[in-house]
Formats: C-alpha cells, sequence, structure tokens
C-alpha cells in the first residue's frame, strides 16, 4: 500500500509499507531494508533498517516508513532489499498539492 486517499499537503506524514516473500510464496525478512525518497526539487534520502528508527518490521516480511514530505510536487520513492531468492526493487510516487500555507512560490495556482 502506498499512501492513503485524497490529497497530501506539505507537512503531511507518509506511511508507505511494502510486503517481502520467499520463492515459495511466504513472508520473509530479507538481509537489508532500504527506502529513498527524491523530493521535486531532488533531494533525496535513504533511510535502512537498523538504523533508521523511523523504518520499522511491522511483522515478519512486511516493513514500512513513516516520513514527512516538505514540498509541493512530485515525490518519488523506492524500496530496495537483499538477502531474497532473487533482488527486490519496488518504486512509486505522490502527489503533494500546493499549499500558500506551507510553500512560498509566489503563486496562486495548486500543482
Amino acid at each position: 500500500m502506498a499512501t492513503a486517499p485524497g490529497k497530501v499537503y506539505p507537512g503531511d506524514n507518509q506511511r508507505i509499507d511494502v510486503l517481502f516473500y520467499d520463492n515459495t510464496g511466504a513472508l520473509t525478512d530479507p538481509s537489508e531494508v532500504r527506502f529513498k525518497t527524491m523530493s521535486p526539487c531532488g533531494t533525496s534520502a535513504t533511510y535502512t533498517y537498523g538504523t533508521d528508527t523511523n523504518l520499522v518490521r511491522a511483522v515478519a516480511g512486511e516493513y514500512l516508513i513513516d516520513f514527512v514530505v516538505t514540498e509541493a510536487g512530485r515525490w518519488r520513492w523506492r524500496w530496495e532489499a537483499t538477502g531474497l531468492s532473487t533482488p527486490f526493487v519496488k518504486e512509486g510516487n505522490l502527489i503533494v498539492q500546493y499549499s500558500p500555507f506551507y510553500d512560498d512560490y509566489g503563486t496562486d495556482y495548486a500543482l
């Protein structure tokens, strides 16, 4: 599941989860789990399970992350995992709406 339905604004917390399966279809924990974000202006961040407290293991094979979007535009995200029978990558994106209360772009229109 990506994000909850509805509009997203700067300052909102986003929760994105992922499921990892082995070659038999059972949920399994990878050796390493990473989550990456890229903001609309190109700023990137990488979170690693076991190092970053906002990336957590819910149950075996299910991981989730909470992060705050800080600007309007298209945010991109990517899960990466190693230690499974095949390499794992899952990507997605979300649109963050312009907010005259948060963004200072000098415009009065929504993205």
